[in-house]
């Protein structure tokens, strides 16, 4: 059986892959991305090395943010300084799905991850960073 939280090298670097064969629209500021244990994050951001956005890691649940900080700068080079680098933690617990909210109209998003960082975009986050991309994890 393979273990819950499975970080593994391989992971982050075929999303990191994924993401240079993925077109990204020209016209965004910000890449959101959902995180259990950052490794898909962390192959999102080796993969948007070269690019010019602002890096959004809204976490599905809460834990230390240095902790977060220093897996994603040991697997993927992010340094995490500035706005350019930010970690959202809304407090969720483990096992949380997302709180009662609206849902995204164009598409399905998992209820632990990615549906927790959309709501967050529509509250809070499309104010701050505008025009985003969400890369859906779920």
């Amino acid at each position: 059986m393979i273990p819950n939280a499975l970080k593994l090298d391989e992971s982050v670097a075929e999303t990191a892959a994924e993401v240079d064969r993925t077109t990204m629209p020209p016209d965004i500021s910000a890449v959101i991305i959902s995180a259990s244990s950052g490794t898909i994050a962390a192959g999102v951001i080796r993969g948007l090395a070269d690019a010019a956005v602002c890096v959004v890691v809204h976490m599905g649940y809460s834990r230390s943010e240095a902790a977060v900080r220093r897996y994603l700068s040991e697997k993927a080079g992010w340094t995490g300084a500035g706005d350019a680098a930010t970690i959202i933690d809304e407090g969720y617990s483990y096992a949380d799905a997302a709180r009662m909210d609206f849902e995204p109209p164009d598409f399905a998003c998992n209820k632990y991850y990615d549906l927790k960082a959309y709501r967050w975009w529509v509250r809070e986050g499309q104010a701050r960073f505008g025009k985003c991309l969400l890369w859906n994890v779920g």
